[in-house]
């Protein structure tokens, strides 16, 4: 029955982060783009990894990967296959917690799989990201239930081998996401703190630690140009004062990525592992805890510790689900106790029906979000610039969404894109009605822009390659012969 069950759940949560994408075949977010666009310029040896450079260890993943497939025809599939992959890490690191611990094995397999339905019922939005996009910050997700549930474990039962699992995913998640790393700095120090005794027993043993951060320093520096004075002050400013991922408690509510039958379950469940010394769930409390702080330092300094306020909402709802789900164990307790006196028949109903309510409060309104999916570019769009795919190098002029799937699809950079790439204000200056056939030469000659693609024309007399729902203009003719 757990097998049944088990299956079920992963595939109900495959389908819930897939189906967005049942009418559409391309990435949701810019984000997305542009990891696909660095990896296809990791492997042309032009790589600047944007204004994310320390996403190196992600763009060489999907680097790899493009070596045998094409990113853009199956990047729509890649969120929902991960997030199987998440969901097996909490599956596995709770039934750990429970073999530790003398709770029988029903409740930590009805704990387990319940934290999966609630871990999938984390909501998703182009404004804060999540499950629903292939990007670091969900990729990382597995590997850090994985990395604080061995170093919490490798500290409290004395497993040396475990520290060791902790710090080597810790080393490569420095360079595929480092704030998958630094949010949990406050945690790690925590539960030094609360074993210092074990610390400074095997001081020798944990100062091999110290290559973390080391590794850590060092790719930064590799990534920033060196160790300046200038680039330490910003990086102290990155760990100690990160105030600049805009406001996101102004503009939403909690409700927006977790379910209110969520929060109050895990509310309850919270309670319940303070109240019952359910030592085997510090861990999730230290992490709570922590987190919660670091969200509401925010709140009343706009300061927040070693990572930026959007992701701490994000790494605090990652471990809800564990809560919701020791909430709801409790809650049906108790109705079993409530529903003792009914007959079997009447009990099974209520338990049903009690299950159906809490499933519904869960996943009501999962795809109703006011930051909603968008779509950068349409079948026409992916013609229009296949078209381009083998014509010579040279920037394109594009709507600036529609801009941030150029390289992928024509490896050619834009001249304008919506973030990343480019000026936008390129195209602004091209779409202006103020500018005639003579001032949108001259800003090709001024940009060095080789093509332009737009879909609504222009009387221009320009050369054209392509000519369906979009034009694709050949105005290299206007540049001067060293600049083609």
């Amino acid at each position: 029955m757990k097998k049944l069950i088990l299956f079920l759940i992963l595939i109900f949560s495959f389908l819930l982060i897939y189906s967005p994408h049942l009418e559409y075949k391309y990435p949701f977010s810019i984000d997305e783009w542009h990891h696909i666009t660095e990896a296809y310029k990791l492997r042309s040896g032009d790589y600047t990894g944007g204004d994310v450079s320390y996403r190196f260890g992600f763009h060489a993943m999907l680097a790899g990967l493009s070596l045998v497939f094409d990113l853009v025809k199956i990047y729509h599939i890649l969120p929902a296959l991960w997030v199987l992959a998440s969901l097996f890490s909490l599956y596995y690191t709770i039934n750990q917690v429970y073999a530790k611990s003398k709770e029988n094995g029903y409740q930590s397999t009805f704990v387990a799989l319940a934290s999966m339905l609630f871990f999938a019922s984390i909501k998703s939005s182009v404004n804060i990201l999540g499950l629903m996009f292939f990007v670091p910050m969900s990729f990382v997700i597995p590997f850090i239930y994985l990395y604080l549930y061995w170093f919490y474990e490798g500290i409290v039962d004395d497993n040396k081998r475990y520290l060791i699992y902790s710090s080597l995913l810790m080393v490569i998640l420095l360079v595929i996401y480092p704030l998958a790393v630094l949010f949990a700095v406050p945690i790690i120090i925590v539960i030094m703190v609360m074993n210092w005794n074990w610390i400074i027993k095997h001081w020798k043993f944990c100062a091999l630690f110290l290559i973390v951060p080391l590794i850590g320093l060092i790719a930064y520096s590799m990534m920033s140009g060196g160790l300046s004075s200038a680039n330490l002050h910003t990086l102290m400013l990155k760990l100690f004062l990160w105030d600049s991922w805009e406001g996101w408690i102004y503009y939403n509510n909690p409700l927006e990525l977790y379910s209110l039958v969520g929060y109050a379950l895990a509310v309850i469940g919270f309670i319940y592992v303070i109240l019952q010394k359910k030592k085997s769930f510090y861990l999730f409390v230290i992490w709570a805890v922590s987190v919660l702080f670091n969200i509401l330092l925010y709140v009343f300094t706009s300061i927040s510790l070693f990572s930026p306020f959007k992701r701490n909402l994000y790494y605090l709802a990652i471990v809800l689900p564990v809560f919701s789900a020791i909430g709801l164990w409790w809650v049906f307790g108790k109705l079993k106790i409530i529903i003792s006196g009914l007959g079997k028949a009447a009990r099974n109903a209520a338990i049903a029906i009690f299950f159906c309510i809490i499933f519904i409060l869960t996943f009501i309104g999962y795809y109703h979000q006011p930051w909603p999916l968008y779509y950068a570019i349409a079948d026409s769009d992916y013609d229009a610039m296949t078209e381009l795919h083998d014509y010579p190098d040279g920037l394109v002029l594009l709507e600036p969404r529609m801009a941030m799937a150029l390289y992928p699809i024509a490896r050619k950079d834009p001249a304008a894109a919506l973030h990343f790439y480019g000026d936008p204000f390129a195209w602004l200056n091209y779409t202006s009605d103020s500018f005639n056939c003579s001032d949108k030469e001259g800003l090709i000659i001024e940009r060095n822009i080789s093509y332009v693609i737009d879909s609504f024309g222009n009387s221009c007399n320009w050369s054209i390659l392509f000519e369906d729902s979009l034009y694709v203009y050949d105005t290299r003719s206007f540049l001067k012969p060293h600049n083609i």
